[in-house]
């Protein structure tokens, strides 16, 4: 990637949405991870409420699947 007058080489990640019903596909964003090139070892995930929430003052559900790699090709995180 050339930027600000520089090539920057790193890891890119590309995060997008799919609308299950239409099959539609948006790209929320990609971030460069400028000098990393190791790739991906582990991901983690981290929800709740924010502010002072009692417990069972309401229902939520968070569900969340991939992380896939598009490339290359024939990849499969374990």
């Amino acid at each position: 990637m050339v930027a600000y007058g520089k090539t920057w080489r790193g890891d890119e990640w590309e995060v997008t949405i799919q609308d299950l019903e239409t099959g539609q596909f948006w790209l929320v964003g990609r971030q460069l991870l400028a000098g990393s090139l190791s790739g991906l070892k582990r991901i983690s995930a981290f929800y709740e409420h924010i502010g002072c929430t009692p417990c069972g003052a309401f229902y939520a559900k968070a569900s969340r699947h991939g992380p896939w790699v598009l490339e290359p090709k024939n990849v499969h995180l374990q």
